[in-house]
């Protein structure tokens, strides 16, 4: 089962999501999930465990990590994956984490409390650069 909580964190509304299996199984499931937060939660803000995700989504070749980087851009959100990315430490994805967590939508952090300052600090670099989103 998976539970989406939209919840003051840090001062800010995050949708707090807790899968126990995967749900986000291709990027029309993802930018459905997206477009739901954000009119039915009122928060373009998430924090999702790495369980949500196919095995596809680990690996950069697919594509897919990459079609929902850009779903979620579409959509205005900001994303931090929560988890152990041990597992992953060598190849492609390692690539594809690094750069993700130098930007401005997606994260991938140990804990909700991290995800919490990582989305917090994209905010704020948002308004210091004066991007709209």
């Amino acid at each position: 089962m998976t539970m989406i909580d939209v919840k003051p964190v840090q001062g800010l509304d995050i949708a707090v999501v807790n899968a126990d299996d995967v749900f986000l199984k291709d990027e029309d499931t993802a930018n459905q999930f997206f477009v739901t937060v954000k009119l039915q939660g009122g928060t373009n803000l998430i924090a999702i465990n790495q369980e949500a995700f196919p095995t596809k989504f680990w690996d950069p070749t697919t594509g897919f990590p990459g079609r929902v980087l850009d779903r979620l851009i579409q959509n205005g959100m900001k994303m931090a994956v929560v988890g152990d990315f041990n597992t992953y430490a060598g190849g492609p994805f390692l690539d594809f984490m690094a750069e993700a967590n130098n930007g401005f939508n997606l994260f991938f952090v140990a804990d909700e409390d991290t995800a919490a300052a990582r989305l917090r600090n994209a905010l704020e670099d948002d308004r210091k650069l004066d991007r709209h989103v």
